[in-house]
């Protein structure tokens, strides 16, 4: 929306600072170009792997994460040069500005299809134990087990029941799962950190690049009256 700003013998008329048209078209650029980068790291990884060879698997996570970067780079980049490109007659530090506001909207993008995402993972694990739970079929089986289980047919049968045979099969999960798990915990530690780093140090690199991109894509000429 244009502003007119009156000043002695003349109107002057303003543009506003941001041009939210031209960051939500930036983030658009910028998913396209993120997206055939992944796309093409995913398919040079893929060729690569050798699934036979497990000890590869840290150099693709090396790989893996220095191919996020460069795509942060560079999507963000783009889409900071073209949402101060497609702003107009803007300045270097507005064009920043524009490529900032940029990686902001695709910070909460990001957040909300997060949340939106964990939310129906929850739903469907939720709707899914239901329906285990009213099947006929379970309902058949933990029957049967009950019966089997009861006193006069544990009386009657030789050896353990089913129920004792299924409980000692649990117990000697449970323990295996119980030496397991501080090494389990360790890795999963060591995997979520090595995660959050990189996720860390792709959105500096994506903030950066959006600004430098936005003062690169905007006017040379600076505009001479601008009251912020």
């Amino acid at each position: 929306m244009l502003t007119s700003v009156q000043t002695e013998g003349s109107v002057m008329t303003r543009r506003p600072l941001v041009s939210w048209g031209a960051v939500f078209a930036g983030w658009l650029i910028g998913n396209a170009v993120m997206l055939l980068i992944m796309n093409l790291g995913s398919a040079i990884g893929l060729h690569a792997v050798n699934l036979t060879r497990p000890e590869t698997a840290k150099g693709v996570a090396v790989g893996a994460a220095v191919w996020t970067f460069v795509a942060w780079g560079v999507s963000f980049y783009l889409s900071g040069l073209f949402a101060a490109w497609l702003a107009g007659n803007v300045d270097r530090a507005v064009g920043a500005a524009h490529g900032i506001c940029v990686w902001a909207m695709a910070a909460a993008a990001t957040v909300l299809l997060t949340a939106f995402l964990t939310l129906a993972g929850l739903a469907g694990t939720i709707l899914a134990g239901n329906a285990a739970a009213q099947s006929p079929t379970v309902r058949q089986e933990v029957g049967q087990a009950i019966d089997a289980n009861a006193p006069g047919q544990a009386a009657y049968n030789a050896g353990a029941t089913p129920i004792d045979r299924a409980v000692q099969g649990v117990s000697g999960e449970i323990r295996n799962l119980r030496a397991q798990a501080p090494q389990k915990a360790e890795q999963a530690a060591e995997v979520s950190a090595g995660a959050l780093w990189v996720a860390f140090l792709a959105s500096v690199i994506g903030l950066a690049a959006a600004a430098f991109g936005g003062s690169m894509g905007a006017n040379r000429l600076v505009v001479s009256y601008r009251r912020f």
